[in-house]
């Protein structure tokens, strides 16, 4: 499977002698009425490759690899300001708003538990192969970690724990290769993209029991909640479509075909659109939440893999792995510019209380922090 959590075979599109020049001594070229207001610089071999964002305390969280460490940035003064260490390779992390506890899958087969307030760890659960992807049930506190296993059904689970005590509660057995989570606070439901068995696996929040497993496209990877009307999206990155569920009925009403390798999906839930992000295809495809059509595309750097949103300025980041950069989309005007963003980004965060763009530099091993002019 193809990991956005780590930076492999860049490749590096070589303009003229005066571009290269200009990027030299202008690396931050923005021109959307961003600048680049700090560089965090982490510890050496310290590459940032995920992040979250403790709203309660503001600071952010980076997991590293290499360090195999999290650095916790305080962001209203962009220092560091602890140094937590975890298992090898870590792949996702999470923040629970209930209890204010953040949570980190990585390759030692662990999910660490860590205090948002004094930022100690609180316990490591074991897990099946490989725990990957995590979403949270606000509804019931229940945190759901997608152990991804391997080609020989190694992993193959979901393991749900309880957001008070810690504890691991149910184990569901999904399709293989689980890759992506994401809850629905309008169903209650989670949905679970499987991989390897090219299908999807709806589960009902309250009992941990799964609805159904509907076949959709090859390799499926992105999923997007449209809570204004209900409805799930989830992106076949081979096959190049989207699949559209009910979330009510839990039947597939349409596909919609995409560009080259659709790997993100994002739902705006003010102007009503999904954005989805063609890896290979280098462009981000928008539709319409009403009629589900594709409304038109934008080109964007090479290797569109993430987004971060801002809901205030209606704004949102779309990061470019490839190219080192990042593509701003204005969603009420639909017009979008890209601006440089280091040597190799490879997490991308928006912090509303400060209004910052957080951009995580995996070979500059650094966090630039941009804001809005």
């Amino acid at each position: 499977m193809k990991s956005r959590s780590f930076k492999v075979n860049k490749k590096k599109v070589k303009g003229n002698i005066f571009c290269i020049l200009m990027l030299l001594f202008f690396p931050f070229i923005t021109a959307l009425s961003m600048t680049l207001e700090k560089t965090i610089s982490l510890p050496q071999n310290a590459r940032p490759v995920v992040m979250a964002l403790n709203k309660q305390n503001n600071k952010l969280y980076t997991a590293c690899e290499e360090t195999n460490r999290i650095f916790v940035v305080d962001c209203s003064t962009d220092s560091i300001v602890a140094d937590i260490p975890i298992g090898e390779y870590p792949r996702t992390l999470l923040w629970n708003q209930i209890n204010n506890k953040i949570y980190c899958t990585n390759d030692s087969n662990l999910l660490t538990i860590i205090d948002g307030n004094n930022d100690n760890i609180i316990c490591n659960i074991e897990c099946d192969f490989l725990p990957w992807s995590m979403c949270h049930n606000l509804t019931k506190n229940k945190i759901y970690v997608a152990c991804m296993g391997t080609e020989d059904s190694q992993g193959n689970t979901i393991i749900v724990v309880d957001g008070t005590n810690n504890e691991i509660v149910n184990t569901i057995q999904v399709g293989s290769r689980p890759a992506n989570l994401i809850w629905s606070p309008v169903s209650n439901k989670i949905y679970c993209s499987n991989w390897g068995s090219h299908d999807l696996t709806i589960i009902d929040g309250n009992s941990d029991m799964i609805i159904c497993n509907p076949k959709i496209g090859i390799k499926p990877y992105g999923i997007a909640c449209d809570v204004n009307n209900n409805i799930v999206y989830v992106a076949s990155s081979v096959q190049n479509e989207i699949s559209v569920f009910d979330g009510e009925t839990d039947e597939m009403i349409k596909t919609i075909k995409v560009g080259a390798e659709p790997w993100r999906l994002f739902f705006n839930p003010i102007n009503n659109k999904i954005y989805c992000a063609n890896n290979s295809g280098n462009n981000v495809m928008i539709i319409d939440g009403i009629s589900k059509d594709t409304l038109f595309s934008k080109t964007t750097g090479s290797g569109p893999c993430a987004f971060a949103f801002d809901s205030i300025g209606n704004k949102i980041y779309c990061l470019n792995e490839f190219s080192d950069t990042v593509t701003v989309f204005n969603s009420e005007t639909d017009e979008a510019t890209n601006i440089r963003c280091g040597n190799s980004p490879c997490s991308i965060l928006w912090n509303p209380i400060q209004q910052r763009l957080y951009v995580g530099d995996y070979e500059e091993e650094c966090i630039y922090v941009f804001r809005n002019d």
